[in-house]
């Protein structure tokens, strides 16, 4: 019900690791194409640490080496 992170698009940001955080950090209340919006942290109590080790793994899976 989201966007694909393999794509290596994105919808709110540049896709800079940066822009990754800060859409985790901050969520998604009003989606530009689809239904569900995303809570700030995906919901979850995620430590500054967490956050970024999350955004390192969406930033990496959409930048698969070639």
């Amino acid at each position: 019900m989201g966007p694909d992170l393999t794509s290596g698009k994105y919808l709110w940001g540049d896709g800079s690791l940066a822009s990754i955080r800060k859409t985790i950090d901050d969520g998604v209340a009003m989606p530009k194409q689809y239904r569900q919006a995303m809570p700030a942290k995906g919901g979850a109590q995620l430590s500054a640490a967490q956050v970024t080790d999350v955004a390192a793994y969406v930033w990496a899976i959409g930048h698969p080496k070639k």
